[in-house]
């Protein structure tokens, strides 16, 4: 198979071929494809159409990205911007727009073909346009501090996503197609009016952190216990009563926040978490907590502070890696030297 040698530069086809046979690459004279570097008269008008404050030098050719934040924007971009833009950088692949007083993003944006990061964070957006999906490359999709109520169906599309990030918007659910993004790793979706998550959450196998924190959510899906990959779930601040049981699938889970809900009790399968480093259950309303406690080996910190304990499990004593246990404010929570003398040495208590 020939490897295909794309020079972004002003360097002859003899000069090139010479510099990387310097560096041992064999290459042939048809197998290098010269790419015209852009035309910078043309992308200085185009920007200078867009704002006063922009000029070429908000393009960096490196890493071909273009960074058109805090341009106090008082009127929204064009409606053909984003394709006269793909025409002068076809091979754009990230761009920067927030900060802006965007209220709208034009259709065009899913002209940008090659674009994988995009970030729109800090704007007025109520939407984002169905042509968003035709951003088949992208990785990362930044659109957090809007005013979204709602993510396009065609969201779904973006099989290469990586990341996405829609926090502090005014999300009240999510479309069922967000379980497309196979390849999602990191999803934040923190301080929304969610009341529910789709069952198609579970579909995110790659998944590893998930913060839907400060929503209005009463449940979890069971099919949260499918993200296999997680390490880091944080439910914080919600109105949860029960976790699933399959919570306990979760075997890669190291990080896990659900404190500030209306949770009585804590499953069983709690204790399946072996890699379980750091649970916050803190502001609930737990009056016990499950023997299988004791299963937590890598356990490291344990908050139950504001809770409604009277007693601890003795298999806490199993804890061996714990460091610190935080049991503060549960008033009728009475800890024995016994039990404390079961614990590691050296583990800070503090009641």
């Amino acid at each position: 198979m020939k490897k295909i040698i794309v020079i972004l530069s002003l360097m002859t086809v003899s000069n090139s071929t010479f510099c990387m046979e310097k560096m041992g690459l064999a290459v042939q004279e048809e197998e290098i494809i010269h790419q015209e570097p852009p035309d910078l008269v043309a992308l200085e008008n185009l920007l200078q159409e867009l704002s006063p404050l922009a000029h070429v030098d908000r393009y960096f050719p490196r890493g071909q990205g273009l960074k058109l934040s805090d341009l106090n924007l008082r009127e929204n971009i064009s409606a053909d911007f984003f394709r006269r833009l793909a025409h002068v950088l076809p091979n754009l692949q990230w761009l920067d727009v927030g900060g802006n007083r965007l209220e709208t993003l034009p259709e065009t944006i899913g002209n940008l073909g090659n674009l994988q990061r995009l970030y729109v964070g800090g704007n007025a957006l109520k939407r984002l346009p169905d042509t968003i999906g035709n951003l088949g490359n992208l990785q990362v999709l930044v659109v957090s501090s809007n005013r979204l109520e709602t993510l396009p169906e065609t969201i779904g599309n973006l099989g290469n996503l990586r990341e996405l990030q829609v926090w502090n918007n005014r999300l009240e659910r999510l479309p069922d197609t967000i379980g497309n993004l196979g390849n999602l790793q990191v999803f934040y979706v923190q301080y929304n009016q969610l009341e529910t998550l789709p069952d198609t959450i579970g579909n995110l196998g790659n998944l590893q952190k998930l913060d839907v924190s400060d929503n209005l959510l009463e449940t979890l899906p069971e099919t949260i216990g499918n993200l296999g990959n997680l390490r880091e779930l944080k439910v914080g601040n919600n109105r949860l009563e029960i976790l699933p049981e399959t919570i306990g699938n979760l075997g890669n889970l190291q990080r896990l926040y659900v404190f500030k809900n209306r949770l009585e009790t804590l499953p069983e399968t709690i204790g399946n978490l072996g890699n379980l480093q750091v649970l916050y259950v803190f502001k609930n309303r737990l009056e016990t907590l499950p023997e299988t406690m004791g299963n937590l080996s890598n356990l490291r910190v344990l908050d139950v502070s504001n809770n409604r304990l009277e007693t601890l499990p003795e298999t806490m004593g199993n804890l061996g890696n714990l460091q610190r246990l935080y049991v503060l404010r549960n008033p009728g929570l009475r800890i024995s030297a016994e039990f404390l003398s079961r614990l590691r040495a050296g583990i800070e208590v503090h009641r």
